[in-house]
């Protein structure tokens, strides 16, 4: 079962990777989850703690460098 980006918790699996050629893809761990606010709206979102880096809940994108890597949901 995938469980959206949102709605992870402590203990979910997400993919992390990215297109550059330095970048490796695994599944990893989620550490723990805190919450931000967006600067433009307002709007609180999730943000998702792997070993190594954070990450936006709203589009996997990562908050802290480096920027070559993203996380998906994947099966659980």
């Amino acid at each position: 079962m995938k469980i959206e980006l949102k709605d992870l918790e402590k203990g979910n699996k997400v993919w992390c990777g990215g297109d550059s050629g330095f970048c490796y893809d695994d599944i990893v761990e989620v550490e723990n989850t805190s919450y931000k606010y967006d600067e433009d709206t307002g709007e609180k979102y999730k943000v998702i703690h792997t070993s190594s880096q954070k990450f936006d809940s709203r589009d996997g994108s990562p908050l802290e460098p480096p920027t070559a890597y993203y996380i998906q949901s994947c099966e659980q």
